[in-house]
């Protein structure tokens, strides 16, 4: 799998260039498959507060102590048009604030190179933080040559409606409305976008034991959202209906990975009771889903993502337990259950 160049010189992939009304973005230089990390960025600076308490004293202070060139790259960083005017060390403020990333939520980060990439709700990229707090990004899906590389400011973007995106990214985008592909179209062709979208976020709401997108997503699910409250047998239900969603919305990442691998956790629990030998269309269920996760896992996070580990020794027992499965037709002795 080809990697990204080193830090400040990964234009082997992209470059920066106009990109109409959203300003400037990255863009392909080059046919890139999917599954290759195009960046490796590591911040210019680190604020360890949390962001609405964060104060142009902050930044200054970080940059008094700054090489001359890591200045100059903070320097040519972008502000938004409300500090055209302002005194400099506003516009220091601005540039933090719009090229800034949450460390785990603990912290902010400036990012030179990986502030550029636009938004998008239909993203072709994955953002995620590596274990020595850089941030690295995957071509999610394969891209052409000149293609622009985009991908969601917030993964909880890919589960709301237009409204609910719009609403949220008001403020990510200083006040600008997204006009990526997806929200872009006209309102009757994003009609069937949105209903699956409204569907799949309240699967999540079942798969996540009652629990709603983070951050105060606009639109919020509760309990009462349910009318009537959907009856499955057991989760790998939902979790079919969830995954399969959102391959027809073209989504990825984290969760849908996780949903694929606990599908496939809930079918070996509803069946391990009932039957010795699994049927035979549930082990292909099963083995499509542990091979689609793990195909997602390389597209999405890599080897590196910081938040892989936590999942890794309950991933890797599935995978291996279902490739143990598929040998023996389905004897459930054979894994230990």
């Amino acid at each position: 799998m080809a990697q990204a160049g080193p830090l400040l010189g990964n234009g082997v992939y992209y470059e920066i260039r106009n990109a109409g009304r959203k300003g400037r973005g990255a863009f392909a230089l080059r046919n890139i498959s999917a599954g290759t990390r195009i960046l490796i960025d590591h911040p210019l600076f680190v604020i360890e507060k949390d962001e609405k308490d964060i104060r142009v004293d902050d930044i200054l202070s970080k940059l008094s102590a700054l090489s001359p060139t890591a200045r100059r790259h903070f320097e040519s960083l972008p502000f938004a048009p409300q500090y055209n005017a302002a005194p400099t060390d506003m516009q220091h403020y601005g540039r933090f604030h719009l090229n800034n990333f949450s460390m785990l939520g603990t912290a902010w980060g400036c990012f030179v190179h990986a502030s550029r990439f636009n938004n998008s709700c239909l993203p072709n990229c994955t953002i995620s933080q590596t274990k020595n707090g850089g941030l690295q990004i995957f071509v999610a899906r394969s891209v052409s040559q000149g293609e622009e590389l985009t991908f969601a400011y917030a993964q909880t973007l890919q589960y709301m409606t237009t409204d609910e995106r719009q609403e949220l990214l008001r403020h990510l985008l200083d006040g600008s409305a997204c006009i990526c592909e997806l929200c872009s179209l006209p309102a009757d062709q994003r009609v069937l976008s949105d209903m699956r979208r409204k569907i799949i976020r309240h699967l999540a709401f079942i798969l996540r034991d009652g629990t709603d997108l983070e951050g105060g997503a606009p639109g919020q699910v509760t309990s009462s959202s349910f009318c009537p409250h959907p009856t499955f047998e057991n989760l790998s239900e939902p979790a079919g209906y969830f995954v399969a969603l959102a391959e027809a919305e073209g989504i990825g990442g984290l969760w849908v990975w996780n949903v694929y691998a606990k599908g496939v956790g809930e079918l070996l629990k509803h069946f391990r009771t009932r039957t010795r030998q699994l049927p035979a269309s549930v082990l292909r269920t099963m083995g499509t889903w542990m091979r689609r996760a793990c195909d997602m896992k390389a597209k999405f996070v890599g080897t590196t993502d910081v938040a892989r580990q936590a999942n890794d020794d309950r991933f890797d027992w599935l995978t291996g337990a279902v490739g143990l499965l598929e040998r023996t037709g389905g004897l459930l002795d054979a894994v230990g259950l």
